[in-house]
Parts: C-alpha cells; structure tokens; sequence
C-alpha cells in the first residue's frame, strides 16, 4: 500500500502545471485507462507538467529527475465525483464556510465555484493521496436547490476552475423534501413548478419577477436544464448576466448530454438520480389515468 500511495503522491506532484522540470517514475506497474491496460515494469516521462511518454520502452533523457517505483503501482489522478472540496475551511465557522447560502434569495442562479478556495487547506492533502480532479457541488439553502456544480483541478493554481455550471444540484432526499414543505411529493411538485418556470422564461417574468416556485434570476440559470444541455443560453436579463466562463481542459467531465443534467443528492436512497425519472413518473401517471377514464 505504501507503493501504491507512493506512486500517486509522485504522479499528483509532477502534475502540477507550475513545475517546469523532466521527471520519469520508472519501474512500475502503470495503470492507462485505455485499450492498453496495465504496463508492466514501465515508465511514464513527465515534462513541463504533462506526461509526453509511457510504456516499457521509454527512453529517460539524462536531464531527468528519476523516481523508482519499486513495481508499485502508478495510476492516473483519481477524479472525486461528489465533494465540496475547497468551498469549506472549518465547518462550524460561517466566514470559512461557502458550500451553502441558506440566507439568499436566490438558489439555482448560485454558482458554487466563485466560492472555490484553490489555495484551500485541504487542497494539498487530497492532491497528495491522489485526487486530481473533482466535481464541487452547493449544499443547499433555503428551497431544493443548491445551485450550479463545477469541475475543479487541485493543482492549487488560480485557475483551478476548469469548468463553471457543469450541473444543477438539487436536493430530493429527506432534507429537501423538510424545505419543499415536509414531503417527498412536495418536493416532486416543487420541482416541476420550477422546470415550468424556467421553461416559461422570460414571458412568464413579463411583468412580476416571481414565479410559482422561482424567482426570474433562478429561472433563467434553471433554463438550460429545462431544455437540455444543447440548448441555447436564455436571454440575458440584463448586460453581463450571462457572463462568459472559461471551459478549458474539460477532462472527465461530469455532464452528461443524454440525461437532464440536474444532479440529484445521492444523500437518500430514495432520492431519484435525475430528472428524468421524474418525465417516467408524469408519463406513467398520465396513462394511468386515461386507462381509469376508459
């Protein structure tokens, strides 16, 4: 075990795009990810930051800095798919604490990667046991939705954020249903009003900046998600609202073009995984009732 950790100490160090040096971890047993499998006795060359080689056969140039890992094991960073890593210091002590904004009036429109710390304390140690990327989400506030979800590098850099609104975290579990009124079908049902919020905007905020479940600045964020990923953007509500965001390097993204993209709290187990259980639900009611009728 201590090879293993080792092995992914080295390769999360070397990853760092500030260190401007050759490394090569020799000697071990390289997991890709690809159609090649698991390499023995191989190496990975790394330069500038970015592995340029990997195999058995790879020459090590001279100039290199060679760390043996003794046959153990050598994988790629590991991706951390549920955390709100960097968006929290000390737990109890609000000014540290961004994950959740339970006093706002806004939810959806919430993008939790403006409160992403990438100098975090913890940012460090997980880079060190082998997480390299991970997929941040909001806690929620005062109704069933966090907010916006983003994807994030630990690298500790400034521009650690590498993807901005990659999904809509809504909360179905117990503790959502307690804030949708003290029910899972209360939660349902304020969830369908808030996706026929969003799917009537901007005409249903014409003249009132209120919706039946969200208010016009939610709604708009909550559009695209209505539509589906390949949607165009709402009109802005006003200049700049729609601020462009940088999506470079949009490695192992969390989206997911075929599913409705609103990310579901896994926190129950009787919480759907996506919205489109949801579709499921109305459709099946809807034959159930045109088969009473008959």
């Amino acid at each position: 075990m201590k090879q293993l950790i080792s092995a992914f100490a080295a390769t999360l160090t070397l990853a760092a795009p500030a260190l401007a040096q050759t490394y090569a971890i020799t000697n071990g047993q390289v997991v890709t990810n690809t159609d090649s499998g698991i390499l023995e006795s191989a190496t990975v060359l790394v330069r500038d930051g970015d592995i340029v080689a990997v195999g058995a056969g790879v020459e090590v140039p001279a100039e290199a800095t060679v760390i043996d890992a003794e046959g153990g094991w050598v994988t790629p960073g590991v991706f951390a798919p549920y955390s709100q890593l960097g968006l929290i210091e000390v737990a109890l002590e609000d000014s540290t604490n961004d994950q959740a904004a339970s006093e706002s009036p806004f939810s959806v429109a919430l993008d939790v990667t403006d409160g992403f710390n990438p100098n975090g304390t913890y940012i460090p140690t997980h880079r060190m046991e082998g997480v390299t990327r991970a997929a941040i989400y909001p806690g929620t506030g005062h109704n069933i939705f966090g907010g916006q979800g983003g994807l994030v590098s630990t690298s500790g850099e400034a521009d650690s954020v590498f993807e901005s609104g990659s999904f809509v975290f809504v909360d179905l579990s117990q503790s959502g249903a307690s804030r949708a009124g003290g029910s899972r079908p209360a939660a349902w049902a304020y969830l369908a009003a808030a996706l026929a919020d969003a799917r009537g905007y901007p005409g249903r905020f014409a003249g009132d900046h209120e919706g039946d479940a969200l208010n016009r600045y939610d709604a708009a964020a909550l559009l695209p998600v209505a539509r589906g990923r390949d949607a165009e953007p709402a009109p802005p509500l006003e200049e700049g609202f729609w601020g462009s965001r940088s999506s470079a390097a949009a490695a192992a993204s969390a989206r997911s073009r075929s599913s409705a993209a609103a990310a579901v709290s896994a926190r129950s187990r009787h919480a759907s995984t996506s919205v489109s259980r949801f579709a499921a639900r109305r459709r099946s009611s809807a034959f159930s009732s045109r088969s009473s009728a008959r």
